[in-house]
């Protein structure tokens, strides 16, 4: 009996272990490389067949794998490995572990039904130089929080060498990883950069779309985060909805930072990107913000059309912070800007605030406007103008403005 209970445990245990090992791992061995049997396979049109590959430890998981095919219309492949010869012509197809980086590659060229078709190679020939390189996409739409795998192809497809390196160029709008993974993070423009050993680039335009454009159509109760330190915030509604609407992510994949300050840089960014990104602004008079920075046109637009200034004609701080009364002053100055005719009669005092006498004098007026319609949250009738506006003021202030005034 005892024997018997023994071997049920076992057996469970092997079966839970199974059921909850990792993607890309089976009982805690992730894979660490993958190779296919043949580096390059030549198939007739109407071809289907299986991919060979093994998987390094031994004790790794095949199924923890992803396939993509680099031209889906000419070979397709199922998530099984499963190649199917549509057409013609040349495809790479790519199986990436799911918990690791590793991977492997096979171009496969495909001819004509009656062709004669060679053995499968299973060896890269030595000096073959890449003379061109691609991405099997010249330009591609995410909706904020989609993932979507780039390929490389080469010119010849039998490069000897087809090692590449992967980068975006404003990585704060989408991330890519070494195996071609990209993920968008925020609404806007970026571009992806492909590079061979030998030099060989090739760009790819990336449009990361809001989940929502009409922020009328979002429906707060839907939209889940999985961001561990949001719950119980105030701010929670507003959270989601300048995630929904692309304008802020996290500072992490499970943290979102709510009172964490906002720098200078990122109004102007989430200004910049709710405006349409204008396009290239020939107007730099900063020493401290220089072409190359993911800031440079947020910050030379928000400067040019007035609605925030540099702290002096040569000074910009575009990493300091920005504080409760800058962010309702830049606010008022863009409400005017979309003819909204903002106004913020009255006198701080005589609406209760208690550190009425902190305000800066410029910023009064955008203060009360703000007070009287909710943008700033006022905490025991302080408004705190010189305090450093958090993640979450900017999220509330973001949302209001759009909601309730703009739209």
């Amino acid at each position: 009996m005892k024997r018997l209970l023994s071997l049920l445990l076992v057996t469970c245990l092997i079966a839970f272990g199974f059921a909850f090992a990792a993607p890309g791992e089976l009982g805690g061995a992730k894979i660490t490389s993958i190779k296919f049997s043949h580096s390059d396979i030549t198939k007739q049109v109407g071809s289907q067949f299986q991919m060979q590959f093994v998987v390094t430890p031994k004790g790794a998981a095949k199924g923890g794998v992803v396939w993509v095919s680099s031209d889906p219309a000419t070979v397709k492949v199922n998530q099984k490995g499963l190649v199917t010869c549509l057409k013609t012509g040349f495809a790479t197809v790519k199986a990436i572990s799911k918990g690791s980086i590793a991977s492997a590659a096979c171009v496969i060229e495909v001819v004509p039904a009656n062709s004669k078709v060679p053995k499968p190679s299973n060896s890269v020939k030595q000096n073959i130089a890449v003379k061109a390189i691609a991405i099997n996409h010249t330009q591609i739409k995410l909706p904020v929080g989609d993932s979507y795998y780039l390929v490389a192809t080469f010119t010849p497809p039998n490069a000897s060498n087809r090692n590449v390196k992967w980068y975006v160029k404003q990585p704060h709008i989408a991330t890519i990883d070494p195996n071609g993974l990209l993920t968008a993070k925020l609404a806007g423009k970026t571009t992806v950069v492909v590079e061979s050993a030998n030099g060989k680039t090739f760009q790819c335009q990336v449009y990361v779309e809001p989940l929502c454009k009409n922020s009328r159509e979002i429906n707060l109760d839907t939209v889940m985060l999985d961001f561990n330190d949001i719950y119980g915030v105030a701010e929670l509604d507003s959270i989601k909805y300048v995630f929904a609407k692309g304008l802020m992510n996290g500072v992490s994949d499970v943290q979102f930072a709510p009172y964490s300050g906002v720098s200078r840089a990122m109004i102007a960014t989430i200004l910049y990107r709710i405006q349409g990104e204008p396009g290239a602004i020939k107007h730099r008079r900063f020493k401290d913000v220089t072409w190359d920075k993911w800031y440079s046109l947020p910050v030379f637009w928000i400067d040019k059309v007035g609605i925030m200034k540099g702290l002096s004609e040569s000074e910009f701080s575009p990493n300091g912070d920005l504080t409760r009364e800058q962010l309702a002053t830049i606010l008022f100055r863009y409400a005017k800007m979309k003819g909204l005719n903002p106004k913020g009669a009255g006198f701080l005092y005589a609406l209760g605030i208690a550190d009425h006498d902190q305000v800066s004098d410029w910023s009064s007026e955008a203060l009360i406007w703000a007070y009287n319609n909710k943008i700033l949250k006022v905490d025991r009738g302080l408004i705190y103008p010189k305090a450093t506006a958090s993640r979450a003021d900017l999220a509330r202030a973001i949302h209001v403005f759009f909601v309730d005034l703009l739209e």
